[in-house]
């Protein structure tokens, strides 16, 4: 059985439903799951979903990221992935959005690099700010698959040199 474990910064909207709906879908006879999630921006229905996802049998850890560049902060969540990717082996690194999705490629890159990672942004940051462009380029390098959700944003991050057709 394949470890597979979903990172997510942005515990609300339609992020979280994302997650959640991949959670209730996922086979876990195929894939042992763990969900790493942040709390700084959950809402009502974040904290509702967690009792079904532990019945599911899915391992929940909650590890601090915040959305907003922070070094330290920023710091502290990356070395808290690394040490867990360290401690707990696994197959794939799914993360999603900006935060998670930058801290956990890199993290898992270093914990493991034959561990696979997928990236699924749910809108590209690099449309707010080309230093964001260029982190996403950098992140580029520590990622396998880039999941679009849209057909534009595959244009945008085709367009801008994320990643290649």
């Amino acid at each position: 059985m394949r470890h597979l474990i979903i990172v997510l910064e942005s515990t609300l909207g339609g992020t979280r439903k994302y997650c959640a709906d991949l959670l209730q879908r996922i086979d876990l006879a195929s894939y042992r799951v763990t969900y790493i999630y942040a709390t700084a921006r959950a809402d009502r229905q974040f904290y509702a979903d967690l009792p079904w996802m532990r019945e599911r049998g899915i391992t929940l850890v909650e590890i601090p990221m915040v959305r907003e560049v922070r070094l330290l902060d920023d710091l502290r969540s990356f070395v808290a992935l690394v040490r867990y990717f360290r401690k707990h082996p696994y197959d794939i690194v799914h993360a999603h959005s900006s935060k998670a999705g930058f801290l956990a490629r890199l993290a898992s890159k270093l914990a493991r690099p034959s561990a696979k990672t997928v990236y699924q942004p749910h809108m590209m940051a690099f449309q707010i700010s080309r230093w964001y462009l260029h982190l996403e380029r950098f992140a580029t390098l520590f990622t396998d698959l880039v999941i679009a959700d849209s057909e534009s944003e595959r244009r945008a991050i085709l367009e801008h040199g994320i990643v290649r057709a």
